[in-house]
């Protein structure tokens, strides 16, 4: 409005006569008029847009109760799936999760378990019990059904040293890898000799490893927070994919990074179970608007300030200043909206 009230100031002291004067005040309120900044920044996500790293709690990175065996160790000439068989039919009469967990991998893997007898629950060990089953056999006199049974110890191995049943080198040295990873060994023996070592742990979220992806692919870091530091949180970063020196053991390691210049946005801190997926699309989408900030910010001061110098030498008339603020008023509306093509795969 001063800029307009000045150009009509000086050309009516110039001697313009005043409609051609007042014309070129008009136009340069209207080159002025500042309706493509109004519309130009959509809700404010500059600071989700500015976040460089990301970390994930272990909560919503790791489900601790969705246990599943990670390998078999067998030695003696046993193999894995025999290992993981007998070890399974036991699983599935016990109560504990460790149990279930045996069981479940070991129906997947091998199809139905064999039926156990004289089941026992050793508290704090494991369990033990016959393991028996109907088998074809093939003889002299052609195919014949038998039946085999087991006395199978599943547990730590101290329930094997109840039992007098020692532990081989390699599957001593099985069950202290597992425990360097954070994970939990049974060790299975039958017949009265240690046979095999099942890795039992916690499994990935299946969007926590889709999630650690998404952030490396828009450029962030990704980070574990894992408040002890222990195996069992170096274990779950394995499994979604961050590397052991991407791993923070607290909020204020956080703080840290922070102090450092970093942006750090936590997904599922304080208890929460946000989905890390549909948190990391959301991060996806500020640096998106973002980028439309930019460019309608651009456009914007375009639309206000090039006109003004045509306006304020009466090269510019009311009806083409406005003609040239609605377009790119327009424009900067047309670019906004086209956030509305996001299309999140989350759900």
């Amino acid at each position: 409005m001063v800029g307009a009230a000045a150009a009509l100031g000086y050309w009516l002291l110039a001697g313009d006569p005043p409609q051609p004067a007042f014309a070129t005040a008009v136009a340069v309120l209207v080159a002025a008029c500042p309706c493509a900044l109004a519309v130009a920044p959509p809700p404010a996500l500059d600071r989700a847009a500015r976040v460089d790293t990301v970390a994930l709690a272990e909560s919503v990175a790791v489900d601790p109760a969705a246990l599943r065996v990670h390998a078999v160790h067998a030695t003696h000439g046993v193999g894995a799936t025999a290992a993981l068989r007998l070890a399974g039919a036991i699983g599935r009469s016990a109560e504990h999760p460790i149990g279930r967990a045996i069981a479940a991998s070991a129906a997947v893997a091998t199809g139905p378990l064999p039926g156990v007898a004289e089941f026992d629950d050793v508290p704090g060990l494991g369990w033990r019990g016959i393991v028996a089953e109907v088998v074809r056999r093939s003889t002299d006199r052609g195919t014949e059904q038998a039946v085999v049974a087991h006395a199978v110890l599943a547990g730590r191995p101290e329930l094997l040293a109840e039992h007098g049943i020692g532990m081989p080198a390699d599957l001593a040295a099985a069950c202290a890898g597992a425990a360097g990873t954070g994970r939990t060994a049974v060790t299975v023996a039958w017949d009265g000799m240690a046979r095999a070592v099942l890795v039992i742990g916690a499994a990935a979220r299946p969007t926590a490893a889709a999630a650690v992806g998404k952030i490396r692919a828009l450029g962030l870091t990704p980070m574990l927070l894992a408040r002890d530091g222990s195996a069992t949180a170096l274990a779950a970063a394995g499994q979604v994919g961050i590397h052991p020196d991407e791993m923070a053991a607290d909020v204020p390691a956080l703080e840290r990074l922070r102090a450092a210049g970093r942006v750090v946005a936590v997904i599922g801190e304080d208890g929460t179970q946000d989905d890390p997926l549909a948190a990391v699309e959301a991060l996806g989408r500020a640096r998106r608007a973002a980028a439309v900030i930019r460019w309608n910010a651009v456009l914007a001061t375009i639309a206000a300030v090039v006109p003004l110098p045509f306006a304020v030498a009466g090269a510019l008339d009311p009806t083409l200043a406005a003609a040239i603020v609605v377009t790119f008023s327009v424009v900067v509306l047309g670019n906004g909206l086209r956030l509305h093509g996001f299309a999140p795969t989350s759900g």
